[in-house]
């Protein structure tokens, strides 16, 4: 795809640093909201983060947990994920609330990072984000070298 000059690129991935404020407000960055309008659903993500999903995105999230052949898995996966889920939504700022058992779990202070992924969002802590992304570099490098680019 080809971009005319001036045109902007619309992209389903990113992240933005941002900002928890002293009510557990995470500000949403304004390029990633108009992805998420409405009711959004919260809970824990996978490495100690915040996972944010519109409900499309959470449907099929829920249908991969209860299709898990494994009861054990299964049962883990609902705990951890779909026992702790709370709806929310943008408040006229463009803030979601984030509740306090999950800001510990992910350990969420003032400095976030929000990174998006088509309809899901992560709120990471600021250092436990690049702490994530270097423990995890070969990994990362060996499925980069992977690709076909």
């Amino acid at each position: 795809m080809e971009l005319e000059a001036g045109q902007n690129l619309e992209l389903d991935y990113g992240s933005e640093k941002s900002t928890l404020d002293d009510k557990g407000r995470i500000i949403i960055p304004v390029e990633f909201r108009k992805y998420f309008q409405g009711k959004l659903l919260l809970t824990y993500g996978n490495e100690r983060c915040a996972l944010i999903m519109t409900p499309s995105a959470w449907e099929r999230f829920v249908q991969e947990i209860m299709s898990q052949s494994d009861k054990r898995q299964r049962r883990l996966l609902s705990a951890k994920h779909l026992q702790q889920v709370q709806q929310v939504e943008l408040d006229r700022q463009g803030r979601i609330p984030i509740s306090i058992p999950i800001r510990t779990y992910a350990n969420l202070n003032k400095s976030c990072m929000v990174a998006r992924d088509v309809d899901k969002m992560t709120i990471w802590d600021f250092d436990g984000w690049y702490n994530y992304l270097k423990d995890n570099d070969t990994e990362m490098q060996a499925a980069f070298d992977s690709l076909e680019i």
